[in-house]
Formats: C-alpha cells, sequence, structure tokens
C-alpha cells in the first residue's frame, strides 16, 4: 500500500500552502479531532495514482501513520493544479464500500489472430466489505472469451467476504468484430480468380 509524506499545517491560509506547491490536507475520522496538514503536490499526484485515488497510508511527521480512504479531491480543472485533499481514517475492520480497478488477465484467441477487438466498458467495480479484504485491484480471466463475447460484473471472482455492489449486469469486458479483418477477408476473395465452369 503505498504511503503518503505529510506535515502537520502550519497556521496559513490554503492560498499561501498551495503557492509554495503544496496541498491543503484534511486527515478525518471517527470520534476524533481532525488533523490539518499538507504535502508537496507532486508526491500527492503520485499517491493518488498508485492508490487508484482509493486507499492509502499517511505518515505524520515521520512518526504517526494512518490507513486512509480517499475521500475528495478537489481540482481546478482550468490551472491543472490539485486544490485539496480530504482523507478519512480507517481501520482494517471498518466495512466500507470502494472503487476497484478491474485488471484484466490474458488475451482471447480470436484477438491474437485478428478477427475481433477487445474492450473494456467498466473499468472499475464497486466492492463492499472490511478494508483488510478488499483488494486494491481486481484480476479477471479474458483468455478464455470467444468472439462476440462478454464477461460481466457477476461473472468476476471476489475474495471472501466481500460483495459485488455494481450492478451484475455490467459488461467489464467484451469481444467484437475487427471490421479491418473481416474487410481484408472480402478483398482477399474479390481478388481471388474465378474457378472455369466445368
Amino acid at each position: 500500500m503505498y504511503t503518503l509524506n505529510v506535515d502537520k499545517r502550519e497556521d496559513k491560509k490554503a492560498a499561501v500552502i498551495r503557492r509554495s506547491g503544496r496541498v491543503p490536507i484534511a486527515i478525518q475520522g471517527k470520534g476524533v479531532e481532525t488533523v490539518l496538514a499538507s504535502a508537496v503536490e507532486v508526491d500527492v499526484r503520485r499517491a493518488l495514482g498508485a492508490s487508484h485515488g482509493q486507499k492509502m497510508m499517511v505518515m505524520l511527521g515521520g512518526e504517526t501513520s494512518y490507513e486512509v480512504l480517499v475521500r475528495n479531491s478537489d481540482f481546478d480543472a482550468a490551472k491543472g493544479h490539485l486544490l485539496s485533499l480530504t482523507l478519512q481514517r480507517v481501520s482494517e475492520d471498518d466495512v466500507v464500500t470502494l472503487e476497484v480497478a478491474v485488471v484484466a488477465d490474458g488475451e482471447p484467441e480470436s484477438v491474437t489472430d485478428g478477427q475481433s477487438t477487445l474492450s473494456f466498458p467498466t473499468s472499475t467495480i464497486m466492492l463492499k466489505g472490511a478494508l483488510h479484504d478488499l483488494p486494491e485491484e481486481i484480476h479477471v480471466d479474458v483468455s478464455k472469451l470467444g468472439p462476440h463475447d462478454k464477461l460481466l460484473a457477476s461473472d468476476v471472482v471476489l475474495p471472501k467476504g466481500v460483495t459485488l455492489q455494481t450492478s451484475p449486469d455490467a459488461v467489464v469486458a467484451t469481444t467484437g468484430v475487427n471490421r479491418a479483418f473481416v474487410e481484408a477477408g472480402v478483398e482477399a476473395a474479390d481478388a481471388a480468380p474465378a474457378e472455369p465452369a466445368a
């Protein structure tokens, strides 16, 4: 699990913190006081990418560590800057719902030989379970898919104690006709010499 190093925030306005290249961070938790912190923006972006924007470890001042979930990240779309980050402290036994990335393993034979194309209409699924049971990403085997085939969310094998919150009918992966392959076959057939009549 990725660890983001943060420092306790000094009594400065958020705008001042941002101008120094850091992101204002609020670390919330049940029954505890919210901790105000900040971290270098590049490090925050790296942490969000590595954790798929879900769960990570936070090291406060090099001394105290928390396991956290990302609850909100506020971006300035015009300037491309991360404005603020809100994190929630959790324990390994907390039951939570997370959006988990789907990673495809293998390749269907029809895709390998060029007959089909492989697409992923649903790149993430929502899972619910104790934090220690939830994977950071879920792997699916697509190698057995045939032409014009699909893999549904309900087909995904989940860890014990984890339940699917996404619609079971959501299409995770699907194979479709490779038009270039079909057109090449038609052109080859048209170019073939006609057989003489008997």
